[in-house]
């Protein structure tokens, strides 16, 4: 069982362990900064001393890590089902580049007959879609495993797993600003290229979102490889 602090404060520095940077607190302070780049010229601001200035730095970095739960949190309940979705359609479908070396490295055709023959025998329809939902449902499952019982596996998936939480955040973020935006240009008109920069936002949270559903594609070939490999006494 994994045995760790995620947090560690010295006198010097705060240690953040890299997993939950990435999941937690840096979708928080990406929003933070936006607000205070958005607010930089506010009166509120350009009043405040050395000190006032000190002691909100240390709270919006304290407040960042909650932010980024939240963010965390609402994007898989909002659409985590698109991530599975761009999942079954773009990336468990594609045959050729750029996918193909990777899905012969983690013999992608052994893994998905095992999901075939784990369909029959539990008498579950193996269409297409079912299938990867069953594959996306076990993965989840077997990467937990992994983390309470083979910590030197979990490590190997670790960057992966963050890095697919991290992109879904930041769409979920560039999603929103994208709307606050058109918000604003409706009530107080477009101003300068407002609608371009929209469009630009929802551009790249999509990508985000795509970038999301890739990672989660290496990240579930991972787990199933690794988690055949342990079934067969192959890896420690």
């Amino acid at each position: 069982m994994i045995q760790r602090n995620d947090i560690e404060v010295s006198k010097n520095s705060i240690k953040l362990l890299y997993r939950l940077f990435l999941t937690d607190t840096a979708p928080g302070i990406i929003f933070i900064i936006t607000l205070l780049v958005i607010f930089k010229n506010a009166d509120l601001l350009q009043n405040l001393g050395q000190m006032e200035q000190v002691l909100l730095g240390i709270f919006l970095f304290l407040l960042a890590t909650p932010l980024g739960l939240a963010f965390n949190a609402l994007s898989y309940f909002l659409y985590d089902t698109l991530v599975i979705y761009s999942l079954q359609s773009l990336f468990y479908k594609t045959k050729g580049w750029p996918l193909k070396d990777t899905k012969e490295d983690f013999y992608f055709e052994l893994l998905d007959n095992l999901i075939k023959n784990t369909c029959k025998r539990l008498k579950i329809d193996v269409s297409t879609q079912n299938k990867y939902k069953i594959f996306n449902k076990y993965s989840n499952k077997l990467l937990h495993l992994l983390e309470v019982y083979h910590e030197s596996v979990y490590s190997k998936v670790e960057h992966a797993h963050s890095g697919r939480i991290f992109f879904r955040s930041l769409s979920l973020l560039l999603f929103l600003w994208a709307v606050i935006l058109l918000v604003n240009i409706a009530l107080f008109g477009s101003g300068e290229h407002g609608y371009a920069y929209a469009l630009m936002l929802f551009i790249t949270g999509f990508l985000a979102l795509l970038l999301s559903a890739l990672t989660s594609f290496h990240l579930n070939l991972n787990i199933f490889y690794y988690s055949y490999l342990i079934a067969h006494k192959k890896c420690n």
